[in-house]
């Protein structure tokens, strides 16, 4: 969020493993209107681990600065699968850890139990990730259920 935006131009969403080699890894236009403004960017293509991320922030006429760098422990609490953003708006993002190489059924299900959207999938040794369209679901609490030799199902919530 921004709170007062003038002559800004970009945001450069950079990550890093190790604090010192950034890397671009998405960009998001400037509003550049006063007032409060809103922006959000997903790490698509994130692993477990530790990560460090910071804004390069660009202004119209070429000058930039760096925002704070913030760590993020992705899979802290990672037990086979982690879905994230949590509550969810137009993307649910779907990480399953697996030791063996198998397919499986993915599903997304209602409180209900109807199966809504579902993806047949190989698991890899390590992760392997997905991603579930979340902008036609009404607002509600949901599950994405995975088959297969370890059965797990995890609640997610759509407001």
């Amino acid at each position: 969020k921004t709170a007062e935006e003038a002559g800004t131009r970009l945001f450069s969403i950079e990550r890093s493993s190790n604090v010192k080699d950034f890397v671009t890894i998405g960009q998001v236009a400037a509003k550049d209107v006063a007032g409060l403004n809103g922006y959000k960017y997903v790490d698509e293509s994130v692993a477990a681990g530790v990560w460090y991320y910071r804004l390069r922030m660009q202004d119209i006429d070429g000058k930039y600065t760096y925002s704070n760098v913030i760590s993020v422990n992705v899979g802290a609490a990672f037990q086979g699968m982690l879905l994230y953003p949590n509550p969810v708006q137009d993307r649910l993002f779907v990480q399953m850890q697996s030791g063996q190489v198998e397919k499986t059924v993915v599903r997304l299900v209602d409180i209900q139990g109807k199966t809504l959207q579902q993806q047949e999938i190989t698991l890899s040794s390590g992760v392997t990730s997905l991603t579930f369209d979340t902008r036609t679901l009404a607002r509600g609490t949901y599950f994405v259920v995975v088959a297969g030799s370890r059965p797990q199902i995890r609640q997610f919530i759509k407001p």
